[in-house]
């Protein structure tokens, strides 16, 4: 009953790509997103349920049964790929009253080490950037964006089916490298300001659009100066 319900939920949401276990709590966290993520291997298959970017339920099925809540998070597969589907808040939070989860010391301690704040939120402004990856006039789904200042990782998420990924960041100027399935990548700058902005990146080596004052600036293929 437990599968079929899950699988009825999945069938109607936004699938939002594939992530590894920090990496779908970061894009989750950054996102706000509420939603099933579920981990499938030949015996078991571990879901974990998102309200607003929190981890609050979990559940774990396999040839034993199913089993709910904090004993999931002792037997939790941290080195798997997982499918992110996106719902409501309501539905995500209807689930997560049948495997609400209390202790949440397993999954964060480490989650919170990765991701360093830069400034503090009262000094400087929080606003949310929309990266749009496309090679010439297709629009490519699973690129791997991360966000860097530095040596720190900020933030890393994939592009969904649009072509698109978006973060939750303060202002500031960051790397943003782009990866593919082949594990190739491309450095951009960006100087991001602002509450909200939107960024086109076309891989092609063409012309970046920019938008909304965003600055963008590719590492790999420098634009030539106009005389």
């Amino acid at each position: 009953m437990v599968s079929d319900l899950l699988n009825k939920v999945i069938e109607n949401s936004k699938y939002e790509g594939v992530f590894e276990f920090t990496e779908i709590l970061n894009h989750a966290k950054t996102a706000g997103t509420s939603g099933i993520a579920v981990y499938e291997n030949v015996r078991k298959n571990y879901i974990l349920i998102f309200v607003k970017g929190e981890v609050n339920g979990a559940i774990l099925i396999d040839e034993k049964g199913v089993l709910f809540g904090d004993k999931v998070l002792y037997l939790l597969e941290k080195s798997g790929i997982y499918k992110l589907y996106s719902t409501s808040d309501r539905i995500a939070e209807s689930i997560v009253a049948r495997c609400r989860i209390y202790d949440k010391s397993h999954i964060y301690p480490l989650f919170s080490r990765e991701l360093p704040l830069i400034g503090t939120i009262n000094r400087k402004i929080r606003g949310k950037l929309r990266i749009l990856i496309k090679s010439g006039d297709q629009y490519l789904q699973g690129m791997k964006v991360t966000i860097k200042r530095g040596k720190q990782v900020i933030t890393t998420g994939f592009t969904t089916t649009d072509g698109s990924v978006s973060f939750k960041i303060l202002n500031g100027n960051y790397d943003c490298i782009v990866k593919n399935r082949e594990k190739q990548s491309k450095t951009f700058k960006i100087d991001f300001s602002g509450r909200e902005s939107e960024v086109e990146i076309d891989l092609n080596g063409g012309k970046e659009i920019r938008r909304k004052k965003e600055k963008l600036e590719s590492e790999d293929y420098p634009e030539k100066k106009r005389t």
